[in-house]
């Protein structure tokens, strides 16, 4: 029963942190471009050369899923209070980790602050936004988890 609840919470707030990504990158588009999603397309490429609006819409929440499934994880087992500004540092690791590091390797590209300032702000405001409304919708669960554990 606790895994459903936790696999159940997952997709919750994975869901709305997959919709607030674009709305918190929308209002930095003015001033850094677009440079979202970028590895979104490339990775959905592995798998079908057919890349869709709903493919990638598919993978993008598939991907949102799994990475609330770890963030909730792993904010159950940090101290108690403050799961949105540990869900916002996991952001800022996770862009560094994988998005600026791990990616560029694996598809050759250059990493993001060898491009422009614009390749580094606005997929890490997405990310940390992500993260952090993850770690808020989440966070009455979270505080209850931790009540029973």
């Amino acid at each position: 029963m606790r895994s459903r609840r936790l696999l159940m919470e997952a997709l919750k707030s994975g869901t709305v942190g997959a919709f607030a990504m674009p709305i918190a990158g929308t209002p930095t588009k003015p001033f850094f471009g677009w440079h979202v999603w970028q590895y979104g397309k490339k990775s959905t490429q592995l798998i079908t050369e057919n890349v869709t609006p709903a493919v990638m819409f598919a993978q993008h929440m598939l991907w949102s899923w799994v990475s609330a499934l770890l963030l909730i994880s792993l904010l159950l087992r940090t101290p108690r209070g403050t799961p949105v500004l540990i869900g916002g540092a996991v952001g800022v690791a996770y862009y560094f980790l994988v998005n600026a590091t791990m990616l560029p390797l694996y598809f050759g590209d250059p990493f993001p602050w060898q491009q422009s300032i614009s390749h580094v702000v606005q997929p890490l405001v997405v990310l940390v936004a992500f993260a952090m409304c993850v770690a808020f919708v989440s966070s009455r669960y979270i505080a209850v988890a931790r009540r029973g554990a």
